[in-house]
């Protein structure tokens, strides 16, 4: 077996496969304008996110620590979030645990009554990488796509989504990678790594055992 092969199984068992968290507000039932809990998604709270991952709101500038929720036409979204009043801020924020990084993230927008907007800002951040965008198009209305995608990949603790200054812009569909961090050492692998580690142990010890065979 390929020496190269067994290092890749070993990497795997030690750094873990990433993991998807999704928020996507299906699960709740609210009333148009209801507030959506503060801590819904955080630590997988309410059936959505990840456990690894701590998840805040703030809405109207950051004077709520919620978003408000509403139930359709938002373009082709269902149940989406947005700031609390209008003209203002909606902001969530991403922290993953010690030993984890966040990995990417991606999220949808789209305009109400199903039309489209224009986005004063969006902004969208993973560690020390942020993505500004002013005056963003968001679509919306019949014609073509019926809601605007982003998405940003790179590695990080913390992770951050920020529109406005509209609330006939929702948000929908957030999903974000979790892996672990290669340089934190307080972690132990979990068990399916432990098995993948122990598994790509095993096989090299026993090319070993090959080589010194063929060698004698």
């Amino acid at each position: 077996m390929n020496t190269k092969f067994l290092a890749t199984l070993l990497l795997l068992g030690i750094t873990q496969t990433a993991q998807a968290g999704v928020i996507n507000f299906d699960n709740l039932s609210l009333n148009d304008f209801d507030d959506i809990a503060t801590n819904y998604g955080s630590h997988g709270a309410g059936g959505a996110g990840d456990s690894r991952v701590g998840v805040s709101y703030s809405g109207s500038n950051s004077t709520t620590t919620h978003l408000d929720f509403w139930n359709n036409n938002y373009g082709d979204l269902s149940k989406v979030a947005f700031s609390p009043s209008d003209g203002t801020l909606a902001r969530i924020s991403f922290t993953s645990n010690a030993g984890w990084l966040i990995s990417s993230i991606r999220f949808d927008l789209a305009g109400w009554f199903d039309q489209d907007r224009a986005a004063r800002t969006v902004v969208y951040n993973i560690g020390g990488n942020t993505v500004t965008l002013i005056d963003e198009p968001i679509e919306g209305d019949f014609t073509g796509n019926r809601h605007s995608s982003f998405s940003l990949s790179d590695m990080g603790s913390t992770a951050y989504i920020e529109w406005g200054n509209d609330w006939n812009i929702g948000i929908d569909n957030i999903e974000f990678t979790v892996v672990a961090d290669p340089n934190f050492n307080g972690r132990a692998p979990e068990p399916a790594g432990l098995a993948l580690l122990g598994s790509a142990l095993g096989l090299l010890a026993l090319q070993r055992r090959r080589n010194a065979r063929r060698s004698s």
